[in-house]
């Protein structure tokens, strides 16, 4: 077997299904590369599969795509969501990914930088959000933006970034009067926005994958009840975004931070597509299991398909 020169670039090859050769669905899912040559053989996709690395000031950070089975069965856990340590997800070896380490930190908004302090508060505010049990994916998205647009007018020389973060989430209403008063409503005043998004969004998936690109027609009069408001559901998707928000590139590629809000929206939208795309065959509402294979669906597009960067612009 001759050896391939360093630098070469490589495909591996595909079954007309556009499934890998050397997968072994008959040995639990193997692969015959990794079994006969080792990690070190894999291909780049291969070896980094399921993991998305961002590299910046911080460290390493890594988000899962729910594409893999294995990590999207995980929506469905009701523990808060966190960022812990990921010692069991490194791998050997060099990582891919995005690295932002001689970038300048994330944008606050046009004309003015985070420092990765505010930054890192800002994002697990948000986690701390979408971790609230009494609020919806869309009532949590619309306090975010609610939040982040507070933060979006903080001035340099008052107090810290970090501690303004703090100030505008803690003010968001969650109170009991405000669970009362969104109870029972399973969407937003911004589902048209999120339709509008998803339909903004169609033209980037149309360049990968045409036949699905348009959104579901009539989803707030036909579909929206059926997919959306359950407990189960609401947390798979509110676990979902979290995975979409930590360590996100769009902040790095974007104008600011309401450009990773309209993403989370895209990425709302695109979840709730594809739970919709999966009911509407059968005319049945969602189960947890419809929203973990949706998700696995978004991830294919959001994570795998999809150019973030031109998201970013297209968004900006």
């Amino acid at each position: 077997m001759a050896e391939l020169a360093v630098g070469v670039d490589v495909q591996v090859p595909r079954h007309a299904d556009r499934t890998c050769m050397f997968f072994e669905p008959a040995s639990a899912g193997a692969c015959a590369v990794h079994r006969e040559m080792g990690e070190h053989a894999l291909p780049s996709a291969c070896r980094h599969f399921p993991r998305e690395f961002l590299v910046d000031g911080r460290g390493t950070l890594v988000s899962l795509s729910h594409y893999c089975p294995t990590a999207a069965q995980m929506l469905s856990s009701p523990r808060a969501l966190d960022v812990v340590n990921g010692e069991s997800l490194r791998i050997g070896g060099a990582v891919e990914g995005l690295d932002a380490t001689a970038a300048l930190p994330p944008l606050l908004r046009p004309g003015l930088l985070t420092d990765l302090d505010g930054y890192a508060a800002w994002e697990h505010a948000c986690l701390a959000t979408l971790s609230r049990e009494q609020l919806t994916a869309a009532r949590g998205l619309d306090l975010i933006e609610e939040a982040t647009g507070t933060v979006c007018e903080w001035q340099p020389g008052t107090v810290s970034l970090h501690e303004a973060v703090t100030a505008a989430f803690g003010t968001l209403g969650v109170g009991p009067a405000f669970a009362a008063a969104t109870a029972g409503k399973p969407g937003s005043g911004r589902d048209m926005r999120e339709r509008s998004l998803a339909a903004a969004f169609a033209p980037l998936v149309a360049q990968h994958i045409a036949h699905e690109a348009l959104p579901v027609a009539d989803y707030e009069t036909t579909w929206q009840p059926l997919v959306e408001g359950s407990p189960e559901i609401e947390r798979i998707a509110k676990n979902y975004l979290g995975a979409r928000l930590f360590g996100n590139w769009i902040a790095y590629q974007g104008r600011g931070l309401l450009t990773v809000v309209e993403w989370l929206r895209a990425c709302h939208a695109v979840l709730r597509n594809e739970m919709a795309l999966r009911c509407m065959r059968e005319r049945r509402p969602a189960t947890p299991d419809d929203a973990i294979a949706a998700a696995g669906r978004a991830d294919l597009l959001l994570v795998h398909t999809i150019d973030s960067q031109a998201f970013a612009r297209f968004f900006a």
